[in-house]
């Protein structure tokens, strides 16, 4: 436990010193809470609470279409790793492994 006391009064040591450092910490949190409170709120709506009803819908929905997105990755780099073979041969490879 006296390490932690340590450590929290040499920070709230330098804090306090900080002339110029107080005024830069007091933007950067106004921008944090502007970037992560006001801009939510108007410009980012909650989407799977708007279309779905139940935990589980929403939980298909997201699984479909991360594991969609992660295997059209996957296919879009092996065929241009090796144009050569189809994609399918590849995926069907690597399965067996």
């Amino acid at each position: 436990m006296g390490v932690f006391s340590s450590v929290y009064h040499f920070y709230l040591d330098g804090f306090k010193g900080m002339v110029l450092g107080r005024k830069l910490w007091a933007i950067i949190l106004i921008k944090l809470f502007v970037m992560f409170a006001v801009l939510k709120v108007f410009f980012f709506p909650d989407y799977l609470q708007e279309k779905f009803t139940t935990d589980e819908q929403r939980a298909d929905f997201v699984l479909q279409h991360l594991s969609a997105s992660a295997v059209s990755k996957k296919a879009a780099a092996r065929q241009n790793k090796d144009d050569n073979m189809p994609i399918i041969d590849q995926l069907c490879r690597e399965a067996k492994k």
